[in-house]
């Protein structure tokens, strides 16, 4: 569970739960050194995801602006490669995936077609 993540905020959010754990588990009356480095990680986990937020917040519309140019891009790839490949062959297997790709259909059904 917190070894894969997508993103670094995924990571930071995975790593403060693992590491929130790790603290308890070794926490000892006298605050042990084990558990003050994971109390301390947790610490960093959690500020970095402010810090995070504070400075993706800032750059918003640019990340807005630039996913949606990289969903144009990806949409024209998609639509060409429908195109290509019933150029490249008019028989109905080949026909029936054209058509999926350039319909979009949801990948989990597409999958599931046959």
């Amino acid at each position: 569970m917190y070894q894969y993540s997508n993103s670094w905020p995924d990571a930071l959010k995975k790593q403060a739960v693992f590491t929130e754990n790790e603290a308890l588990l070794h926490a000892s009356a006298d605050g042990d050194e084990i558990s003050s480095y994971y109390g301390d990680s947790r610490d960093a986990c959690n500020r970095a995801l402010e810090i995070w937020e504070e400075i993706e917040g800032a750059n918003e519309s640019q990340i807005a602006e630039l996913e949606e140019k990289l969903k144009s891009i990806r949409d024209e790839i998609r639509l060409k490669v429908a195109q290509k490949l019933l150029a490249e062959s008019n028989q109905s297997g080949w026909r029936d995936i054209a058509i999926a790709i350039e319909k979009n259909y949801e990948i989990s059904s597409f999958l599931n077609l046959w």
